[in-house]
């Protein structure tokens, strides 16, 4: 796990392959966990759109604004900049802005006290662990 202390830092990373294509893309964002109130735990997968896409059709997918979420008639030529599937729900929602993120979101207050994290895989270490188990069982 790798602490994310500002959101431009997770806009690096939440944009990374989306916002190249500028488009939802399966697999794309980031993968976090917020760990608030004790040890509770919420993952999340979060994607960044820089330059903003058409909020989905899904019928399961809320959109949210600064004034709240948003009715299916309202969604239409609305662009999202941030997504989020919530793993515990299974649920997808998107926002508007940088504002209704943090509004909508316990994004801000994770921020805040330092309760954001990246999962990450430490690949280099996997391999030399791997190899070192390798080795002790060739013995």
């Amino acid at each position: 796990m790798r602490p994310i202390k500002t959101l431009d830092e997770l806009k690096k990373i939440a944009g990374s392959w989306a916002g190249l294509h500028n488009s939802f893309v399966d697999g794309d964002g980031c993968e976090c966990f917020i760990v608030l109130n004790g040890n509770a735990r919420s993952s999340k997968t979060i994607w960044y759109f820089p330059e903003g896409q058409p909020a989905s059709d899904w019928d399961d997918t809320d959109v949210a604004s600064v004034d709240g979420f948003l009715d299916e008639y309202e969604k239409k030529d609305i662009k999202v900049k941030w997504m989020v599937f919530h793993d515990i729900s299974g649920a997808y929602v998107e926002y508007v802005d940088d504002d209704a993120f943090l509004l909508h979101t316990l994004i801000s207050e994770a921020l805040e006290k330092g309760a954001l994290y990246e999962y990450v895989f430490d690949y280099d270490a996997a391999r030399k662990e791997l190899e070192e188990m390798n080795e002790r069982n060739s013995e």
